[in-house]
């Protein structure tokens, strides 16, 4: 098996752990959906866009940018 640094180095990886992380950080903030504000949902999804950018580079980035706001338009606006 190949080691995990070598699979993260694959592009269509590195979209899926960026949708992944992504999907976490959704189901945290639906169970906090009574003390989050849809501001701070926002600011977070960002957060995790720009995280992705910088660890995986731009097509990861734009799946969980893609899917961030999908996600953010239909649980908290």
């Amino acid at each position: 098996a190949p080691p995990l640094t070598e699979l993260l180095r694959a592009p269509l990886m590195q979209a899926l752990v960026s949708l992944l992380t992504v999907g976490a950080l959704t189901g945290v903030m639906l169970t906090l959906q009574t003390v989050i504000h849809s501001a701070t949902a926002a600011l977070l999804y960002i957060l995790a866009v720009l995280l992705s950018a910088m660890a995986f580079g731009l097509s990861a980035s734009l799946a969980a940018a893609l899917l961030s706001s999908l996600v953010f338009t239909y649980f908290f606006i």
